[in-house]
């Protein structure tokens, strides 16, 4: 009666009314055999208990009075402590709150009882990651997903951005090999490696990268515009050759130098008109574009 009371001074007799009257009934149908009076009673009550708590959450929360409802739904948990829906909603309110260190306590209540939901998992991920800085934390969650649902290659992704925002491009490098085990008609997937390897130095693997990209999607942005300044590069590594020649061998063995860099700056040109067949605007595909038209 303390806890449902309209009175707030009556409700203030004692703030743990609720818990305690939980457990009361808890505590009948402990003691009562099944189907007796007092069960049945029980029952009745503390299913009437859970709704009044419940429906005072739900109604905090129209009335945009987060901080009340998130109140509720903690008296909830206390009521109810094996129904996940009290953490659940208690996570919610934690985000309209923006306290996202209490967001990931309530997942992590959830995660303890056995029960991990995708769009849980999905929220510590994210907020470790994006708005705690918790690079570590991110990572420790992704590879639970990854326990608990290794078919969904997003979190497999997820870990990719988490070990580049830790510098370990390795790791990143190797996580992005298993998502393409998963799935290896992803181009952008064969792109994004092409470009983690260019980072590292290795340009021939990456190249190989982008070529495998383009063959599953021609049009793949990316794997057109880096596989272009990968051929200029080539060029440019080839006609510094001849700029560095003396005057005598020039004359012999310069054109032929010059030849094979304007070659690999040509083999550029259709990849870069390519991206332009999508978006004439380009500025990154002009601006190469423009460069290699100036170097031949």
């Amino acid at each position: 009666a303390i806890a449902t009371s309209d009175d707030q001074t009556t409700r203030d007799i004692d703030p743990d009314a609720f818990k305690k009257a939980a457990e009361s009934y808890n505590k009948v149908l402990e003691l009562e055999k099944e189907g007796s009076n007092y069960q049945g009673l029980a029952k009745i009550n503390f299913d009437n208990l859970k709704a009044d708590v419940l429906n005072s959450g739900v109604a905090a929360y129209q009335e945009s009075d987060f901080e009340g409802a998130f109140k509720s739904f903690q008296t909830y948990e206390q009521v109810a402590p094996s129904d996940t829906t009290g953490y659940i909603y208690s996570a919610l309110m934690a985000q309209q709150l923006e306290d996202y260190e209490t967001l990931i306590a309530e997942y992590e209540k959830l995660f303890a009882m056995g029960y991990y939901p995708k769009s849980a998992l999905n929220q510590v991920v994210y907020y470790s990651l994006n708005t705690l800085d918790k690079p570590e934390e991110a990572l420790r969650y992704i590879q639970l997903a990854q326990e608990k649902y290794p078919e969904d290659n997003e979190f497999q992704k997820t870990a990719v951005d988490v070990y580049i925002k830790m510098d370990r491009m390795d790791d990143a490098i190797a996580e992005i090999r298993e998502a393409i085990v998963l799935e290896p008609t992803n181009a952008r997937l064969y792109s994004n490696l092409g470009m983690l390897l260019d980072t590292q130095g290795e340009t021939e693997l990456a190249k190989e990268q982008y070529i495998k990209a383009l063959e599953i999607d021609p049009s793949d942005r990316f794997s057109l515009i880096n596989l272009a300044v990968f051929y200029i590069g080539q060029g440019d590594e080839i006609n510094k050759v001849a700029i560095e020649m003396d005057v005598a061998t020039f004359r012999k063995e310069g054109a032929d130098v010059e030849e094979k860099a304007r070659a690999e700056w040509k083999k550029s040109i259709p990849l870069l008109e390519k991206v332009l067949e999508g978006d004439d605007a380009d500025e990154l595909a002009l601006q190469n574009l423009h460069a290699v038209y100036y170097k031949l």
